[in-house]
């Protein structure tokens, strides 16, 4: 199964989209985009907001099939080829001519073009045609990744599996390795995973859970609960009160606290892990789940 996503273009505050059905994840795909992006000038860029004012969106649902003059303009072309097909093409000549067969939708004409291989061909004025799939973003179950360039305000966005928003100068300043501003923007979260993840943080979790009171700020402790006190009065954090902050000293050792989850959160270490749930609790993260709100 393929890494399924979508490419698209917002020209004058509208999103279209083609779909791609490879290699869309941010180390691949998603090089390749910045770099396109990064490899143009300043004319080259202007030149594509022009190029994408001029595409021609295809409803295959309700749009006519493409004309034979069009199968043949884009056939010459190979836009109808992928990389995999392309590749055998130069390989076998007279083999794979004998099992070339005519695209006769829009599908098979440009299937060439799903992801990077279209943005060259849009600014060189051959491709004029991109099929809309703009609504495969909903689908959250089968689209992985998407990916939006604004090449009149000069921004690139993701807004599906990982989301961010960067300028193109924030882009330059990374290269082929931009997905480091992926990693930052996730960064905090994903030390809060981590800490959910070791076995200090799941013995301390299934203290929440078990909890008979149904209190979701109870955290386990050593001390046995007794019949008709099932809840230790210093287990309960109210949350109308905000947790005492941990000690400088305590602090894990990259920073004490950042902004996540919308809470401050002290990321700590294993002596001050109980404050991280607590405070986790208190902004209403549900024990039962992955830790999100």
């Amino acid at each position: 199964m393929g890494t399924r996503g979508l490419l698209g273009f917002i020209v004058a505050g509208k999103r279209k989209a083609c779909y791609n059905h490879y290699d869309f994840y941010p180390d691949r795909l998603g090089v390749r985009i910045v770099m396109f992006i990064l490899a143009l000038t300043p004319e080259q860029r202007r030149s594509m907001i022009e190029r994408l004012k001029e595409i021609m969106w295809i409803d295959e649902e309700f749009d006519s099939p493409p004309s034979e003059e069009l199968i043949q303009y884009y056939t010459s072309k190979d836009f109808h080829l992928d990389s995999y097909e392309k590749e055998d093409k130069l390989k076998s000549p007279a083999e794979f001519e004998q099992r070339r067969r005519t695209p006769h939708s829009w599908s098979e004409l440009l299937r060439g073009m799903q992801g990077d291989p279209c943005l060259p061909q849009i600014l060189n004025g051959e491709l004029k045609h991109l099929i809309d799939q703009t609504g495969f973003e909903s689908n959250w179950l089968c689209c992985e990744y998407a990916y939006w360039i604004d090449f009149e305000n000069q921004t690139f966005e993701m807004t599906v599996g990982q989301e961010g928003k960067w300028t193109f100068d924030q882009l330059n300043e990374k290269g082929r390795y931009w997905r480091r501003l992926v990693d930052d923007e996730l960064w905090t979260e994903r030390l809060i995973e981590q800490y959910r993840e070791s076995s200090t943080a799941q013995d301390m979790f299934a203290g929440v859970n078990a909890n008979p009171t149904g209190s979701s700020h109870h955290i386990a402790t050593n001390q046995p609960y007794g019949e008709d006190d099932h809840t230790h009065p210093t287990d309960i954090q109210d949350p109308n009160q905000a947790p005492d902050a941990p000690k400088e000293s305590d602090a894990f050792p990259y920073g004490a606290f950042f902004d996540s989850l919308g809470v401050k959160v002290a990321l700590a270490n294993s002596n001050t892990m109980e404050a991280l749930i607590d405070e986790a609790a208190s902004a209403g993260i549900d024990n039962q789940t992955d830790g999100r709100a």
